[in-house]
């Protein structure tokens, strides 16, 4: 009986002597596995515990330099804010720039409106002026005595209306002349 039994279960004994063999040198290979992953946790703790080493030393550093860190922090807002406030400063003054600009260029060109006006102006108080000297002499009403004379009397009353005229001209040539010259002397002012 007994050995019908080993006969029967000579092929189950050796595959269960190959597995033991087998789970043997697998048992080995998880022995192995577990000092390497002992070896390998005591690496970890080791290197983390040089790890909280060196994040103590670089917070340490940190702390050291927060005061300037923070004081160049600060500095770099105000240069910032600054810097926001130039640039407002600048484009105000460009606008203030233009502005001027256009004002200088109109009041050239008053200035060179109000030359020719002034020229235009003293050319008519000479022409004013010769015509007063012509009718003057010309109408001399002392020598013209006598009844004959009294269509010259006309002519010479008109030509005193027209001397009058032309001497109004004058006088309010000379006051816009004057006038011109006061705004001219509170533009060199500005």
């Amino acid at each position: 009986l007994e050995s019908q039994i080993t006969e029967q279960t000579k092929e189950f004994e050796e595959k269960r002597v190959e597995a033991s063999e087998k789970l043997e040198v697998v048992n080995q290979e998880i022995e192995e596995l577990r000092k390497k992953l002992a070896e390998a946790e005591e690496k970890a703790a080791t290197l983390n515990n040089e790890l909280s080493s060196y994040n103590g030393s670089i917070q340490s550093v940190r702390s050291k330099y927060s005061r300037q860190l923070g004081r160049l922090e600060k500095k770099e807002r105000s240069v910032k804010e600054s810097r926001a406030e130039w640039q407002v400063e600048h484009e105000s003054v460009e606008k203030a720039k233009v502005a001027h600009e256009s004002v200088v260029a109109a009041h050239s060109e008053e200035m060179l409106t109000r030359e020719k006006i002034i020229e235009e102006i003293k050319v008519e108080v000479s022409v004013a002026h010769d015509f007063e000297d012509i009718v003057t002499s010309a109408f001399d009403a002392t020598e013209f005595i006598g009844d004959g004379n009294q269509a010259f009397d006309g002519d010479v009353l008109k030509y005193e209306a027209a001397v009058d005229e032309a001497n109004n001209n004058v006088i309010s040539a000379e006051s816009t002349i004057q006038s011109l010259q006061g705004e001219l002397s509170t533009f060199d002012v500005r």
